[in-house]
């Protein structure tokens, strides 16, 4: 199997290049990007569609949010990420809970009936969302691995969140541009 590398850095320059199918980030000194970015246009299409230079800066990257706060980023998921999932299983309406499971939670045992075709693609698909969100949801992320245990041949989808649209993830940035 061969894959294109996504991630370039230029030592010298101290540039990190984040590239996502069409999607590029820039992380580095701002004359550097600049830099970067004009040899780039002469060759492809760019579009610089923002910095988080200054205080409060926001970015969108890959169907996240990014912000400045002082020397750190905060990555965020759009508030309503989980709306279709929610709807789907008829979840608008429960209640948070404190853990997303508890010691007499029902594991999978061989003899349980396997979804049909249509509720297996559903739960792949619920699946890849939670995993999408799981670097910034680090406290979702045992019951997303056990969720994903089971994707071959699931029997049961237990879906569990805790007001995912109030939790981001904060990196430091040392004093770095992005």
């Amino acid at each position: 199997m061969q894959s294109d590398p996504n991630i370039y850095v230029h030592f010298d320059w101290l540039i990190t290049i984040l590239a996502y199918v069409d999607d590029l980030r820039l992380t580095g000194p701002v004359d550097m990007i600049e830099r970067v970015i004009k040899a780039l246009t002469l060759k492809l299409l760019i579009k610089a569609t923002g910095s988080l230079d200054n205080e409060g800066d926001q970015v969108r990257f890959l169907g996240r949010t990014l912000t400045r706060r002082g020397d750190s980023i905060i990555f965020e998921m759009d508030k309503d990420y989980f709306n279709p999932i929610f709807e789907h299983y008829g979840l608008t309406k429960c209640r948070e809970a404190s853990t997303p499971g508890t010691s007499d939670l029902k594991r999978h045992e061989n003899g349980d009936e396997p979804l049909d075709q249509s509720a297996h693609k559903m739960f792949r698909s619920v699946v890849g969302m939670l995993m999408w969100i799981a670097p910034l949801r680090v406290d979702c992320i045992f019951a997303i691995k056990e969720l994903a245990r089971s994707l071959h041949a699931p029997t049961i989808c237990l879906l569990y969140t805790s007001d995912a649209a109030d939790d981001s993830l904060r990196v430091d940035l040392g004093g770095r541009r992005i």
